[in-house]
Order: C-alpha cells, then structure tokens, then sequence
C-alpha cells in the first residue's frame, strides 16, 4: 500500500530486471511523474529533491529478467 498527498493505491510486488534506452526513458520523464520528496525541501546534503515515478508496463522497458527468473532476449 502506498499512499501520500491524500491518495492511496496498492501496488503489488515485482522482481525481475528491465530495460530501455536512454532516450525511450527520457521520454517517460514527465512533468505528471515527477515525484518531490517532503523531507528534502531544505536538504543542504546533496540528496535528490524528486524523483521521477516510472511505469514497468510501459511498452518503452523490455523485460530481461521475470520474477520466475525466466531470461529474455531484447529485441
């Protein structure tokens, strides 16, 4: 379950690795993605202040690697 700015959604679990290219993630870098982290607003460490929240369902990543540990080729 996660939840923040009065929203809450389930997200079920995933393993596996996936893959995309530089600029097919640079594309999925949005304004509508972009997630800013509270505790952060004042950090004078050098941590990131956001994040960009990106979808593993999105036709852009490529599955190497599923949770059955089943390797795949990338086309």
């Amino acid at each position: 379950m996660v939840s923040g700015y009065g929203k809450t959604a389930e997200v079920k679990a995933m393993e596996g690795i996936w893959a995309a290219t530089i600029n097919k993630i640079k594309a999925m870098c949005t304004p509508e993605n972009l997630h800013a982290y509270l505790q952060r607003t004042n950090d004078k460490q050098g941590n990131a202040r956001d994040s960009y929240v990106l979808n593993l369902k999105h036709d852009h990543f490529k599955v190497i690697e599923d949770d059955k540990q089943n390797l795949k080729r990338l086309n």
